[in-house]
């Protein structure tokens, strides 16, 4: 619909995936083990915006468009089953992800960090409420979504005699990224015990003088425990970038006589804001939400040239 001079779209969508592919646990008494299974059932709702106007038009045009989507996403049914546990990772304590009726796809099974005793350890938060520094899998919570609860993107288009520019931004908010890449390089973990992280170091609990302060848990304590799967690596994913620009300019068959030129410049992924303390919010490592090296979405600048004869 039009209002205004703005051209609106509005979508809502309900869709229910069944036959969700994922493995089934075999009950120990005959053998245990797991098999594949094509059952289980996955809703997604949500609504898409669209908005497009000419916020200026004459010798300079700008056309603007704005879409955004919403999207809940609610396991329904695991064929019978309270839960399946996924992302299950030997060298990180086990699984690190969970499916569950009731909660999104790609939930985290996590514990919960508290902070520090007063020998620097990490403190975790028991089923019954307590504190401990040795928590168990009776402990464990679902916490946190792998995907996007909104998406937006913005398009800019200006142009001017023979120039046009392009300018875009997208954003995402209301996810999570759980970051073993920092954990692993903040962590007294595997064969070396060795850290990485300059403030693992500078600002844990061995080097700050008001313990108060200190961010990271300490290094020297041997009753210390760190977990992969705890909710101090779980990260709010949520970020702004300008994922392309391009300014081009077209030389006309008039002037050059023998054909007509475009010429252009474009960068992508510019720059980010966000709070994520990765690489980059964006990626992850083969299961959606778990950053285990990821490698980022690379800045690149691009030339061009259209020859139209």
């Amino acid at each position: 619909m039009s209002i205004g001079g703005f051209n609106i779209t509005v979508d809502w969508f309900k869709k229910q995936t069944k036959d969700l592919l994922f493995q089934k646990q075999v009950p120990k008494y005959n053998g245990g083990g797991t098999y594949w299974v094509n059952q289980g059932k996955l809703n997604n709702t949500g609504v898409e915006l669209s908005l497009t106007t000419f916020p200026v038009k004459g010798a300079v045009t700008w056309e603007t468009s704005l879409n955004a989507s919403y999207v809940k996403n609610e396991v329904a049914d695991l064929a019978g089953d309270d839960f399946v546990l996924t992302a299950n990772y030997s060298d990180l304590g086990g699984p690190l992800q969970i499916m569950k009726p009731g909660y999104p796809m790609g939930s985290f099974y996590v514990y919960q960090w508290k902070g520090f005793d007063d020998k620097g350890a990490n403190l975790y938060q028991k089923a019954d409420g307590s504190l401990t520094t040795n928590p168990t899998s009776d402990d464990l919570v679902v916490k946190g979504q792998a995907s996007p609860k909104w998406t937006v993107g913005w398009n800019n288009t200006v142009t001017w005699k023979n120039w046009t520019l392009n300018v875009f931004f997208n954003a995402a908010t209301g996810y999570d990224r759980l970051n073993i890449s920092r954990f692993m390089a903040a962590s007294m973990t595997g064969v070396s015990r060795f850290i990485t992280l300059r403030d693992a170091y500078f600002k844990g609990w061995d080097h700050v003088a008001n313990k108060a302060d200190a961010l990271y848990p300490s290094l020297t304590n041997t009753d210390n425990k760190s977990y992969a799967n705890s909710d101090f690596w779980l990260e709010d994913a949520s970020f702004i970038k300008l994922k392309n620009i391009s300014l081009s300019y077209r030389i006309p068959r008039r002037v050059l006589k023998f054909a007509s030129v475009q010429l252009s410049v474009s960068a992508q992924d510019l720059f980010t804001i966000t709070r994520y303390k990765g690489m980059d919010p964006e990626v992850y490592t083969s299961y959606d939400g778990l950053d285990y090296g990821a490698y980022p979405i690379p800045r690149t600048i691009t030339f061009g040239a259209k020859i139209r004869f």
